[in-house]
């Protein structure tokens, strides 16, 4: 179960399974459909410009974070999508999920998107990983773990 939440912007994260697609976009104007062999899990938007999608490859390997811009030019109603960056993280391990809706010491981060340990309670609090989404400069930020905390969508 992942805990994926809407934010208010526009620029594209996918979450994929890594291999050379994934490098060869990068630079490349796409559409937000995903390559062949490959599952959307969900989305969220990041910054004024940026969306992420999360999404996995059917056997379940490695994952890449995809971040996307959307360079369409003045109003039109039809993004255009160019990858900026792409980065392999680790697959969560059993008991581990992935989570989107992040506070840093205690402030909103929708740049953020952590490992974290499952529980029943209404946020997670054991963070095994973290990343920011760096939208300024158009990169992924390994980031430390202390003082993150992300809402648990599927809490009871």
């Amino acid at each position: 179960m992942l805990a994926i939440v809407l934010a208010s912007s526009l620029a594209v994260l996918y979450l994929l399974a890594a291999g050379p697609a994934a490098r060869e976009c990068v630079g490349k104007e796409n559409s937000l459909d995903l390559p062949a062999g490959y599952v959307q899990l969900g989305a969220w938007v990041v910054g004024s410009e940026h969306a992420v999608s999360l999404a996995c490859r059917r056997d379940d390997s490695r994952w890449t974070l995809f971040l996307q811009r959307n360079v369409a030019a003045g109003d039109t109603s039809v993004p255009k999508w160019v990858t900026r960056v792409t980065l392999i993280i680790p697959r969560p391990r059993s008991g581990f999920t992935l989570a989107s809706d992040c506070l840093v010491a205690g402030q909103k981060d929708p740049e953020v998107i952590a490992i974290v340990r499952e529980t029943r309670s209404p946020r997670f609090v054991s963070i095994q990983r973290a990343w920011r989404a760096d939208i300024r400069h158009e990169s992924f930020v390994e980031i430390p773990t202390k003082g993150i905390s992300c809402v648990n969508e599927a809490s009871d």
